[in-house]
């Protein structure tokens, strides 16, 4: 089993892309735990060699924001421009690229409606694509906290879910520690950083708000991802993750 695979560290987040999609998810599944066991690296993804058709997908099939930025920098070379790319567990293409300031964005797959649903004052369920957010106001933080939530609100059974534990900083500026489940890899992981996570955090700001637009977020590799956001009457219009990737 022949495999290369590249590191980028999108906003700290150490991910592994591998040149190349095969075709058996059970192959996927095992490159995926090769190079997690070799690398410290949060996650695996596999990318089309063909730069005229940008392919992602994940070793578990969920959806990745960060991997998906990290692709992004791979097709385009690290160079300014935009492209569309075909990501899992999302049915479009969806559109990214990196600026003239070298921040690496993309246009997050959101639900248009029926995207979030309030629990109570400090916690929020946020669905997207792929990937499911559990958004707490917290400072007590572990694992096992994070787990028995995604067990309460049964979302042990989604493709994908994460625990985003979240501090406001002050008026724009907010701080996470994301932890995340990715059911068919069996990971579970405190993440460094998350790109769905930071856009579940910046729609629930903007949902209960109804005014902010924009938020940065400090990653716990204290780099930010900034998020913009556009909810009109109930729906998301736009949603748009941004930040350094390496």
């Amino acid at each position: 089993m022949n495999y290369q695979y590249k590191k980028y560290i999108p906003s700290g987040n150490l991910t592994a892309l591998v040149i190349g999609i095969p075709k058996s998810k059970n192959e996927r599944i095992i490159i995926n735990n090769k190079i997690i066991k070799k690398e410290q690296v949060e996650q695996v993804g596999f990318i089309s060699p063909d730069i005229n058709n940008p392919q992602l997908i994940m070793a578990g099939g969920e959806f990745c924001g960060n991997a998906t930025r990290s692709a992004i920098n791979y097709y385009l070379n690290n160079k300014p421009g935009n492209i569309r790319i075909k990501v899992s567990s999302v049915p479009q293409k969806i559109l990214g690229g990196i600026d003239k300031k070298c921040q690496t964005w993309v246009e997050m797959p959101v639900y248009k409606r029926n995207f979030i649903k309030i629990i109570n004052n400090s916690i929020a369920i946020v669905r997207l694509y792929g990937i499911t957010h559990l958004i707490i106001s917290s400072s007590k933080i572990s694992k096992e906290k994070a787990y028995n939530l995604l067990k309460k609100y049964n979302l042990l059974n989604e493709k994908s879910a994460g625990v985003i534990f979240y501090q406001k900083l002050n008026k724009n500026y907010y701080k996470i520690t994301p932890i995340v489940f990715v059911k068919s890899v069996n990971t579970f992981f405190c993440e460094t950083a998350c790109g769905s996570g930071s856009a579940a955090l910046g729609i629930y700001i903007n949902y209960k708000n109804n005014s902010i637009s924009k938020i940065s977020i400090i990653q716990p590799s204290n780099m930010i991802i900034d998020v913009f956001s556009t909810i009109k009457k109930d729906k998301i219009e736009k949603v748009i993750i941004s930040g350094q990737v390496f």
